[in-house]
């Protein structure tokens, strides 16, 4: 995992005590673990990304090099990261295993949430605050299940307008891939 951010304790709105993610009751003893001293809320969190590292097909030793999300990102950074956390940016964090952002092949997004699409795009450098943005990974394609794509385009999606403003480069690009199939249980 490539972390990007790490907090002492998520705001006490984000989740009721003991309960995880999906609003499931944790067990007691794994609970307290991850819990601050008065049980309030989730003591520690980390955001970030998996780097896939593949042996690609040929002589030349070359690998595939697959993100799975893009985390925060430096731009439109979800209100309930406090302003204090431990940030590092992820292609610093790449760079650091040496592997440089344009050597990204591919992203492969599990969902369209702004803790996950973050680093699809990034300010142009040289040209200014107001310069449109770019993709971080040039020669990566992103994957995005169809259904996932297709409620981020309804307006009521809160997380819409964000979508639209971390894939429309992409887009532009001809960079996104949807996948076809939807799989229900």
């Amino acid at each position: 995992m490539l972390y990007e951010a790490c907090f002492d304790a998520l705001p006490k709105f984000m989740f009721a005590p003991g309960e995880g993610l999906a609003g499931k009751q944790t067990p007691g003893t794994a609970a307290a673990a991850h819990m601050t001293p008065d049980k309030s809320r989730i003591a520690c969190f980390q955001f970030g990304c998996c780097l896939v590292r593949l042996a690609a097909p040929g002589a030349d030793g070359s690998m595939l090099n697959v993100l799975l999300d893009t985390g925060l990102g430096c731009t439109d950074v979800p209100s309930y990261i406090p302003a204090n956390a431990a940030t590092r940016p992820l292609v610093d964090t790449l760079r650091a295993v040496g592997v440089e952002p344009a050597a990204i092949h591919m992203v492969v997004h599990t969902h369209l949430h702004g803790d996950h699409v973050g680093w699809n795009v990034r300010p142009a450098d040289a040209l200014g605050d107001d310069a449109p943005a770019v993709p971080t990974f040039p020669n990566a394609t992103h994957w995005v299940h169809a259904d996932e794509w297709g409620y981020a385009q309804h307006e009521g999606c809160p997380w819409a307008e964000l979508a639209r403003k971390k894939f429309g480069p992409l887009q532009a690009r001809a960079a996104c891939m949807y996948a076809l199939h939807s799989y229900h249980a």
